[in-house]
């Protein structure tokens, strides 16, 4: 057998690179199923098929009362997901489609279609028991023509960390196949014992160039030198807890370690009005939108999409 270096990794673009690293895995997947390596078959699998469809996933994820749901609307262009009921609630994938639609998975495998328009009237209709019901919903399947979708990106909408520090099932189980992480914090309350917790156990197992860090509320900050000052002390407080997080992870000389604090300066935080920015999108105001400070935040997930899409799918 000829042992391949990474010399020979000198294919074209991303898409070639791609489509070479496919055909390696699916041989790959042949040798782990003669010599019954279970563990490694299932996750070979589940890259082959992220290959295929080569969908760009990004979770949306912070604590209850943040803003997550309201900041997806602002990605998504319209006011889509409904504030505070069955949507907030549970796991909401956003794909492209020019029709707009809505499929309700339930636990029990069985689903029920309807409009978007109809998502608003369906939440209300439930009252008080949109809890209950919520229970029983697997994910809402959300197709809608956004323009990060038509580069094959999906949007999730994940549920909050809960008052006690608890991560909901549904959002641990999509974090370990995402691409990039969206992690919404308060203005008001900025990175609590239960968001670093989340961020060290949840986040930092991945690569800290593939987390964007939104402080959400600009407009309960009173003015630019506060917000910007703002800005300043929560990368200095995620800069102490990343570098608490390596110590513990890697050997000093280690590759990683380096890698990882090389890294650090380049946190990306970002301090926006996510309902400044939605209105302002609605109502087409652009001196909203500016004042909202997110459109600073869209452009680097342009670049970032841009640039570092396909490699972070190799």
């Amino acid at each position: 057998m000829t042992t391949t270096t990474e010399s020979n990794f000198s294919f074209g673009s991303d898409r070639q690179k791609i489509f070479k690293f496919d055909s390696y895995l699916r041989k790959l997947s042949e040798f782990a199923l003669r010599l019954q390596l279970k563990d490694l078959v299932p996750a070979l699998d589940r890259i082959l098929k992220r290959l295929e469809t080569g969908t760009f996933c990004i979770a949306v994820v912070g604590e209850v009362q943040t803003g997550k749901t309201t900041l997806t609307n602002v990605l998504l262009g319209a006011n889509i997901l409904p504030i505070n009921s069955l949507a907030t609630a549970t796991l909401n994938h956003i794909t492209y489609g020019l029709t707009p639609s809505v499929k309700i998975v339930f636990q029990d495998g069985q689903h029920q279609k309807i409009t978007v328009e109809q998502l608003f009237a369906y939440t209300e209709d439930l009252g008080d028991g949109v809890e209950n019901i919520a229970e029983t919903i697997a994910q809402l399947d959300i197709e809608y023509p956004f323009r990060y979708g038509q580069n094959d990106v999906e949007i999730i909408d994940t549920p909050g960390i809960d008052s006690y520090g608890n991560v909901n099932p549904s959002t641990a189980s999509v974090l370990p196949n995402i691409d990039l992480a969206i992690f919404v914090l308060s203005a008001e309350s900025f990175l609590s014992d239960r968001e670093q917790n989340f961020l060290e156990t949840q986040l930092l197992t991945q690569d800290l160039g593939k987390i964007i860090f939104v402080i959400n509320g600009s407009d309960r900050v009173r003015n630019e030198e506060e917000t910007n000052e703002l800005v300043k002390i929560v990368k200095e407080k995620l800069q102490k807890q990343v570098i608490k997080n390596i110590i513990t992870q890697f050997d000093r000389h280690s590759a990683e370690y380096i890698n990882c604090l090389g890294k650090i300066g380049q946190l990306k935080v970002f301090c926006i009005s996510a309902a400044d920015a939605l209105q302002a999108k609605l109502d087409s105001d652009n001196e909203l939108l500016n004042k909202s400070r997110s459109i600073g935040l869209e452009k680097n997930l342009e670049r970032f999409l841009d640039r570092e899409k396909g490699l972070i799918t190799l």
